[in-house]
């Protein structure tokens, strides 16, 4: 299910950890019914992938993580299925640890 979310503004800190080319803190704007995500490539099984997030200003929010097939599928409208979903959200961290090698996509 795609969740419309109205214009918020969100810190966060998306970190891979035995990754470290993959660190990111940003804080980002997410339009009305819009989404923002980050692109892992080339994990290892057993790599961590850390997110911290906060609301600053907006309404809740939803956070998960997924394979790029169902990230592709999700951002086309249709079903997908993720590893790992945090719902209505203003504040909150995941540690996800990857279940296989190659790559994942975080969007909130």
């Amino acid at each position: 299910m795609r969740r419309l979310v109205s214009s918020a503004f969100l810190s966060i800190l998306i970190l891979a950890l035995l990754c470290p080319r993959a660190c990111s803190v940003e804080t980002v704007r997410v339009p009305a019914g819009g989404y923002r995500y980050g692109y892992f490539t080339d994990l290892d099984e057993g790599d961590t992938i850390k997110v911290w997030f906060r609301v600053i200003d907006g309404p809740d929010i939803t956070v998960f993580i997924c394979d790029a097939e169902n990230f592709a599928r999700y951002a086309r409208g249709e079903r997908a299925l993720v590893y790992e979903l945090h719902e209505d959200y203003i504040e909150g961290s995941i540690s996800f640890s990857v279940p296989y090698g190659g790559d994942l996509v975080c969007s909130l």
